[in-house]
């Protein structure tokens, strides 16, 4: 009779265990149904933007009710570089210009409707192109640069402002978009800064100048076989043969030529 008894139990315990893992089963179901129906209708949409220095795009959210009806009204807060702006919405939309300098930003936008948040990246690109520039002392080598229309193509008739070692020059962009300036100055490393006059866009770069005369210290005794020596490099940096060079020594002026490895001595 007790064998009975305790099989009867078992067989209650095991049926309650059974009922409550199915009732479990059935609510992660519907938890999870109920995220993918959230994930499905966003009420907050946008795209990354990719846009130049201050062209005309600008950077677009679209805004939905919960059920993913436009909205008509209401506001959406955009938060990028640090700074917080409200917009209105109009037409199931809201948008907000962009005149960061270029660089990759982040943006988060909220839907005041149900704070509903989303996240993109917009970067700006620059419409100044230029490049480094490391030349030999009075070579041929120029500084360029380009500058770009608000769609990235070569802009024409720019007005350009080049500064260089606290000199500032004026140059217009050819039918290439192109600007040109000449370097002359003394061997040395040099910031050069272009800025656009109709946007005050600026960028930098350096300049580098070498030097194509070398001399070399020395030490003798009195009226050894030491000679005083100098190193003569042509506007390519390599040994520049024949070329004549002055040399002064205690005020008195020597002319030497420069041996098939650019030596004078």
């Amino acid at each position: 009779m007790k064998k009975k008894i305790f099989l009867i139990c078992i067989f209650i315990i095991f049926l309650s265990v059974n009922i409550v893992s199915a009732d479990e089963l059935n609510t992660t179901a519907n938890d999870i149904d109920s995220a993918d129906n959230d994930d499905a209708n966003p009420t907050i949409i946008a795209n990354d933007l990719t846009k130049y220095y201050k062209n005309d795009s600008q950077f677009e959210v679209k805004v939905y009710d919960e059920n993913s009806t436009p909205l008509t009204d209401g506001s959406v807060d955009f938060t990028i570089n640090g700074n917080t702006y409200k917009r209105l919405i109009d037409n199931g939309s809201a948008k907000l210009n962009i005149n960061l300098n270029p660089g990759i930003y982040q943006i988060t936008s909220k839907n005041c409707y149900d704070n509903s948040t989303v996240m993109n990246t917009i970067t700006i690109l620059t419409s100044i192109l230029s490049k480094d520039l490391t030349k030999y002392y009075k070579n041929d080598s120029q500084f360029y640069t380009t500058i770009l229309d608000g769609e990235g193509n070569p802009q024409s008739d720019v007005n350009i402002s080049i500064n260089i070692n606290g000199v500032f020059y004026k140059r217009t962009t050819d039918e290439n978009g192109t600007a040109v300036l000449n370097i002359n100055l003394n061997p040395s490393q040099y910031i050069l800064t272009i800025e656009r006059e109709d946007n005050n866009l600026k960028t930098s770069n350096t300049v580098t100048v070498l030097s194509n005369l070398f001399c070399y210290n020395l030490t003798k005794y009195y009226k050894n076989d030491s000679y005083a020596t100098a190193k003569v490099l042509d506007n390519q940096g390599n040994p520049l043969k024949n070329a004549n060079v002055t040399l002064n020594i205690n005020g008195v002026f020597y002319i030497r030529e420069s041996d098939e490895d650019g030596i004078v001595k």
